[in-house]
């Protein structure tokens, strides 16, 4: 019996880092909490962690903070970010990078410390 390969969104390389916002990400084990403290909307689309997980993103607004789990971003293959905690059996993947697709590119967000 042969299984089909689902596969999900990939890093969209062909889109350029239009800006870098001053929008911190912090890491606290499996969730990251972000506030937006600039005067841009950034409208719901597609969050890219490392360039290689992603899941939706539901936007944020200007003063508005957020928190998203670490384990709700997959791969394309449907493989979780291993984002550590009390029960982890294998070292949590580093935070690198946090991108945000934004029309025809991508928005970068500060990631602050592991």
């Amino acid at each position: 019996m042969s299984q089909e390969i689902v596969e999900g969104p990939t890093y969209p390389e062909e889109k350029k880092i239009t800006a870098v916002l001053d929008i911190q990400v912090l890491r606290d084990e499996t969730e990251l909490t972000m506030t937006n403290s600039t005067a841009r909307t950034i409208t719901p689309s597609r969050a890219w962690v490392n360039e290689w997980w992603s899941r939706e993103f539901p936007g944020l607004a200007p003063g508005q903070t957020i928190t998203l789990s670490l384990k709700e971003f997959k791969d394309r293959f449907g493989d979780g970010f291993r984002a550590g905690g009390f029960w982890a059996t294998q070292n949590p993947d580093a935070l690198v990078k946090f991108e945000v697709e934004q029309g025809d590119g991508l928005v970068g967000f500060v990631v602050i410390g592991q």
